[in-house]
């Protein structure tokens, strides 16, 4: 499993060269904000080790709560 990987329309980042592309996960929820993933979002999925009775697996982010999450701010 890769750590992670990107969807959507590419937004000329590195990682858009580096990382896998995948399919938009439509309807899944944002881990950061709880919203549906929809069509045309751009984002990450990123691989999750579960604690307790959590599932280990992969979780999903819309680009820019993913970007908030770490502390990049685009204001």
């Amino acid at each position: 499993m890769n750590a992670i990987k990107w969807f959507g329309e590419s937004w000329g980042a590195p990682i858009n060269e580096q990382a896998q592309r995948v399919g938009t996960p439509i309807d899944q929820n944002c881990i950061a904000c709880t919203k549906p993933i929809y069509w045309g979002d751009q984002g990450f999925v990123v691989a999750y080790l579960g604690i307790g009775a959590e599932r280990s697996g992969e979780v999903v982010y819309h680009k820019d709560c993913f970007f908030k999450d770490i502390g990049i701010s685009h204001d």
